[in-house]
């Protein structure tokens, strides 16, 4: 099967793909918030779900850690300032923490999602 014609690329889903790939430093990610911020409320062709869903269960920074964990925690952090009910959108029924729980996530990525504020 050809990706691109079946997923049909753009620039929206260059977060998706940067989640995807487990060592993708956190300032990539950084920056293609802050250039594409539409792109965190855009469902992954290929997975059918958002940015948050796919950091969760697939991004996993911390197994090599050439960065601080707080530029982790400054991540998600940015994603939930640009929405805030994004730790509510469930993927196949489960809320991000569940997902982010289920494949072994650090604390200090969980820790983000804990101290959430839930106004």
């Amino acid at each position: 099967q050809n990706y691109k014609e079946s997923i049909k690329p753009d620039a929206r889903h260059l977060l998706h793909a940067a989640l995807s790939i487990a060592v993708v430093p956190p300032s990539l990610v950084q920056l293609l918030l802050l250039v594409y911020p539409d792109s965190l409320k855009e469902v992954c062709p290929l997975y059918k779900a958002l940015p948050i869903h796919i950091a969760c269960t697939r991004w996993r920074y911390d197994i090599i850690r050439s960065e601080t964990d707080s530029s982790l925690d400054r991540v998600l952090k940015l994603m939930l300032k640009s929405d805030p009910e994004i730790i509510f959108r469930r993927h196949k029924g489960r809320l991000p923490i569940h997902l982010a729980l289920s494949i072994g996530q650090s604390w200090s990525f969980i820790k983000s999602f804990v101290s959430a504020d839930k106004k």
